[in-house]
């Protein structure tokens, strides 16, 4: 599949498509900047990354390199294809790479997964992170009624939300 990949300079759409799951940077988020997009690719996707990024140590060997990042707001998403394709062929890379490379960052479709299901007391509470979830509850002595029940909601939220897309 790579190779075919890799030959056609195409990157197949399902593994472009990321799914953009929002984070919340504080407590109460109220406003969109407020969260931090967490963009989740293929595994697919990242076992090629992987694939390339092999390949493309082996161009500079004996080679030091140096890196200085700057962070510029959204400037994944303002790449100029023909700019940087331009720029890759000039650095030595092969042309079929830098189409491959080209083709990849080109109408990437992206969908956002909003976890709808929140919970927070004072006794417990939802805990999110990308894919994962806890529920968090303090139990004393025999009352689990609020932990249990909560438990079961998330559990049917899961069943309404997402049939047979989870695992416990």
């Amino acid at each position: 599949m790579f190779n075919l990949s890799l030959s056609l300079e195409r990157v197949p759409a399902l593994w472009k498509t990321s799914c953009v799951v929002p984070v919340p940077k504080i407590s109460h988020p109220k406003e969109l900047n407020h969260y931090r997009p967490i963009v989740l690719t293929s595994h697919l996707m990242k076992a090629m990354e992987r694939i390339v990024l092999s390949y493309l140590r082996n161009q500079a060997p004996g080679n030091t390199v140096r890196v200085m990042f700057f962070d510029f707001s959204s400037a994944f998403n303002t790449i100029q294809s023909s700019l940087l394709r331009g720029k890759l062929e000039v650095a030595g890379m092969d042309q079929h790479l830098a189409a491959w490379i080209i083709d990849y960052l080109t109408d990437r479709p992206q969908f956002v997964r909003l976890p709808d299901f929140k919970y927070n007391s004072h006794h417990c509470h939802l805990q999110k992170f990308s894919d994962d979830t806890a529920i968090v509850g303090c139990v004393s002595g025999e009352n689990e009624q609020e932990y249990t029940g909560v438990i079961a909601d998330f559990v049917d939220w899961c069943d309404s939300s997402h049939p047979l897309h989870h695992t416990f």
